[in-house]
């Protein structure tokens, strides 16, 4: 059987453009720098770095137990986000054993969160667990390219960024 071609996010080409170098891993190619990693490891620690974190994975809960499923195997308090607002924790088995970590992001759609894990396969997971729950799960990665804005200066880039592009 063949293997899988590994899935090139929407910015392989600028990173590779600009020097970067990639890896596949877990069916996608990751960025794995641009060669000094002192300098980028002092960015993120000094400064600000900006890194293509597309590979992590994407699930759109949907139906009227959305944000419940959620909290159902999350470790984090997921009914109680605010709109555009997420958290980090454990995702858990029904034993509460450790399935993954990531995030639960509350859309502010109604009957919509988005779930952020590490891991791809958890489709029979998401099933076993959520099974009492009108809920819906599906793997929406590929349609979600993002950047991580990293490092002590990250709220003041995205903040005066996000200044510059509002109309008015």
């Amino acid at each position: 059987m063949a293997e899988e071609e590994a899935i090139k996010t929407a910015f392989y080409d600028v990173t590779e453009d600009l020097g970067g170098s990639h890896t596949a891993d877990g069916g996608w190619m990751w960025l794995d720098g641009f060669g000094d990693v002192q300098k980028e490891y002092a960015a993120v620690r000094d400064d600000v770095a900006v890194w293509d974190v597309s590979p992590l994975n994407k699930w759109d809960f949907r139906g009227p137990d959305a944000l419940a499923a959620a909290q159902h195997i999350f470790s984090n308090d997921a009914l109680h986000l605010d709109v555009g607002q997420a958290r980090y924790g454990a995702f858990l088995d029904e034993d509460g054993l450790m399935v993954d970590d990531g995030t639960v992001f509350n859309t502010g759609r109604e009957g919509h969160c988005w779930v952020m894990t590490n891991g791809k396969d958890h489709q029979d997971y998401f099933a076993d667990t959520l099974g009492g729950f009108s809920v819906e799960t599906e793997w929406i990665a590929p349609k979600m390219p993002h950047v991580g804005v990293i490092g002590p200066r990250s709220r003041e880039i995205v903040s005066s960024s996000r200044r510059r592009t509002t109309p008015g």
